[in-house]
């Protein structure tokens, strides 16, 4: 026969459990929130970025491009939105890096076109 005593034991340690397994779900939930929130942080930064490169080409003088480098370097700066040191901080710097190298070029070529 079982006594009172290891029916208890038997419940609180269900009781246990079960509040343990539910905290790890809900350290998983939130974990997953964050992760997703940071992704949504970077593809809008990325897309930012696409946006200012996009409008090189139709800048026809030198300060409309200082004007979008500046943007870019200001947008959000590594750490921010992401993570320093995050792989996706590290995304968005090789993004904005890529971004400001095009526009430099840009920027070279119509410096050297206004030159001649």
């Amino acid at each position: 026969m079982v006594n009172n005593r290891e029916i208890i034991n038997k419940n609180v340690f269900a009781v246990i459990i079960v509040a343990a397994l539910t905290a790890v779900v809900i350290y998983q939930a939130c974990m997953m929130f964050s992760c997703r929130i940071h992704i949504a942080f970077a593809r809008e930064q990325v897309e930012y970025f696409d946006f200012l490169e996009s409008k090189a080409p139709a800048a026809n003088r030198e300060a409309e491009i200082l004007e979008l480098m500046q943007s870019v370097e200001t947008y959000y700066p590594s750490g921010t939105k992401q993570v320093p040191g995050s792989h996706l901080d590290e995304v968005v710097k090789s993004r904005r890096r890529k971004t400001l190298n095009v526009l430099k070029r840009h920027h070279d070529s119509l410096a050297k076109s206004t030159a001649r």
